[in-house]
């Protein structure tokens, strides 16, 4: 999970791409093992590269409605398919916004990918502080993580490697320095998150989706579902009221 020493790794060994697996702790032992067993009890030979990291439980939408329902007099509920919600978080995160998005199967692995996000447009000078203060109630000096469509990432990143689970601190082309504040370290860099069409589409098309709506690159902040001290939101519940 040392997002510096995997970008270090991809840029001084020689390589072409990197695969870092996203649960790289104890919870990705119940891979290794079912791994193991493929291979020693079943002789299994195929390797597919593990392409979306959202393999947690899905909810029905009865037990989102039944959430809802719980937060009546609190929330307003709109109701929108694919396109029309794109369009309509794409012109609040524009505006200012920040938004919260909660989507089937939680991620596996500590980062979270755009199931279980917090959503904002790194274009506004005081985003981060904004974010850390008021939604996420933690320190001044955390960061923020950017994702940016797989095609567009050495526009804005240099970085011609993949990076879907948030494993690659990379460098920020300079010029993006100032017109992105709220996703560039200090140092002048940022920890990637890559979307593809096919493994984050909501993503993918958001970034695609906000270059209607303002100046800039197709780069939006993600962060965790959740405030300072708390886990990330696993329920429709607990996502309403956090």
């Amino acid at each position: 999970l040392n997002s510096v020493a995997n970008y270090q790794v991809l840029m001084r060994c020689g390589l072409d791409d990197i695969f870092i697996f996203p649960a790289a702790a104890d919870n990705g032992v119940a891979a290794g093992c079912a791994l193991w067993a493929y291979d020693k009890i079943e002789g299994g030979r195929t390797r597919p590269k593990l392409a979306i990291a959202t393999l947690g439980q899905s909810h029905r939408s009865d037990e989102i409605d039944a959430a809802l329902a719980k937060y009546d007099d609190l929330v307003m509920v709109e109701r929108h398919e694919h396109e029309s919600m794109v369009e309509r978080v794409s012109s609040a995160l524009s505006q200012g916004n920040i938004v919260a998005r909660f989507e089937k199967g939680c991620e596996y692995g500590p980062r979270a990918l755009g199931h279980r996000s917090i959503l904002a447009d790194p274009v506004f000078l005081r985003m981060k502080d904004v974010v850390n203060a008021r939604v996420k109630f933690r320190e001044a000096f955390r960061p923020f993580a950017p994702f940016v469509p797989l095609e567009r990432a050495n526009e804005v990143f240099e970085l011609e490697a993949e990076s879907p689970f948030m494993l690659l601190v990379a460098k920020i082309r300079e010029e993006f320095h100032e017109v992105l504040p709220a996703i560039t370290h200090e140092d002048g860099t940022g920890r990637v998150q890559t979307c593809t069409p096919d493994a984050n589409p909501f993503f993918y098309d958001l970034c695609q989706k906000i270059e209607d709506f303002r100046a800039g690159p197709p780069v939006l902040l993600n962060t965790s579902f959740n405030v300072a001290g708390q886990p990330i939101v696993e329920t429709p519940e607990e996502a309403i009221a956090t």
